[in-house]
Order: C-alpha cells, then structure tokens, then sequence
C-alpha cells in the first residue's frame, strides 16, 4: 500500500490520541504480557458499527513487531529484505522532513 503527501514536521503524533481512546474504551482490552522479543506498535485501531439504535458492535486491533534479535533492536537481523526503492524510502530523510514519531514508526516495521 502506498500513500501520496506529506506529513509536516510538527504534525502531532497519532499514537497520543490512539492511547487516549484504547484507555476510554468501556470493556476490558487484553494485550499480550511484555516480553522481550514482542513489542506493541504505537498505534492502536478501532471499528465501529451502528444501526438505528446507535452503537452495536466495537472492536479494537492491536499490533506487534516480533524481533528475531531482541536483545538489539537496530540488528539487521530483525529486518525483513525489501527493494531499494523501498529502503530508501524509508532510510533517507526527504527534503521536506518528517516528524519523529513518523521516522521511528517506519523503522519499526523494517
């Protein structure tokens, strides 16, 4: 899946108001138990479905990246092989920038 725009620097990151909403939810969200090969990505995703009497179905995604090194993160062992087009667009800084959140989320799912 390929996205088109830019993301300003400053933009703030999503993953502050995805947490906030995960601790509103209304029923218990189970996660799995921290280990060191596993880590929960920033973002969570929610879905919602409503008829004529409002609200009638919500559900919440988790993700996690699983790391074949996990006593070091920046191991190039935990990357998966992907093209050069798609390294460099994720590895090289574009000239009109990127918000933090933004380089690290990218890094995360090498």
């Amino acid at each position: 899946m390929e996205y088109g725009g830019t993301v300003p620097t400053d933009a703030p990151d999503p993953s502050i108001a995805s947490e906030a909403r995960l601790r509103s939810i209304p029923f218990p969200v189970f996660e799995l138990r921290p280990q060191p090969a596993v880590t929960r990505t920033p973002i969570t995703g929610f879905a919602e479905g409503s008829g004529p009497a409002g609200l009638t179905d919500m559900s919440v995604h988790l993700s996690y990246a699983l790391w074949r090194v996990p006593e070091d993160h920046g191991d190039p062992r935990n990357e998966r092989e992907l093209d050069e087009r798609t390294r460099r667009s994720i590895e090289e800084e574009p000239p009109w920038g990127r918000p933090p959140w933004l380089i690290e989320q990218a890094r995360l799912h090498l």
